[in-house]
């Protein structure tokens, strides 16, 4: 009984796009192969990740996070994901929105 077939991946052609700054999708668009695919394979070529691609105004961040624009909003605004502004947001030591949050009684 033959096990799951291996997926191989022309790892010349996929450093070279890489290198070049092709999103992880895109690679595994060309190929058909799933981005965690891409993923293992950059790391079993000892790529290095891509990490901080994000370039943000940090003033206009904390300006938006100070008039308590919403997550969703500012990522928006700021044309990045939602999950972008939380990591910025704990990057930049901003404290959770759970904390500006009035408790309220229910006696």
């Amino acid at each position: 009984m033959a096990g799951r077939p291996s997926i191989q991946l022309d790892t010349a052609v996929m450093k070279n796009m890489y290198d070049d700054g092709v999103k992880l999708a895109v690679i595994a668009r060309y190929f058909g192969v799933s981005v965690n695919k891409v993923r293992k394979t950059r790391d079993s070529l000892s790529l290095p990740k891509r990490l901080n691609t994000i370039i943000v105004n940090e003033n206009e961040f904390k300006r938006l996070f100070e008039a308590r624009v919403t997550y969703v909003e500012m990522a928006r605004q700021l044309g990045m994901s939602r999950c972008s502004v939380t990591g910025i947001k704990n990057r930049l030591n901003l404290p959770n929105r759970n904390k500006w949050r009035k408790k309220v009684s229910h006696d």
